[in-house]
């Protein structure tokens, strides 16, 4: 949730926290010992208390993963 660390006000991180709602993984190819990896999460968007992410997996050019997450943000005192 590194953009949050960015753009929330210092007490917000003692009064909030992510829970993680929903994770999905879709298998492209293989990936094998040595390949070189680029991983790149990309917030889609965020919707009330809701943030979307998408974090596909690549070597090269060849999605290897394309995987996505779904996080809320809850009060962390109740």
């Amino acid at each position: 949730m590194a953009h949050w660390t960015r753009i929330a006000q210092p007490d917000a991180f003692t009064r909030h926290l992510w829970v993680a709602l929903k994770h999905g993984v879709t298998r492209c190819r293989p990936a094998f010992l040595g390949d070189a990896l680029v991983v790149v999460s990309v917030l889609r968007g965020v919707k009330g208390a809701k943030a979307f992410y998408r974090t596909p997996i690549e070597r090269g050019r060849k999605r290897i993963i394309e995987a996505f997450s779904n996080w809320c943000s809850v009060n962390a005192v109740t």
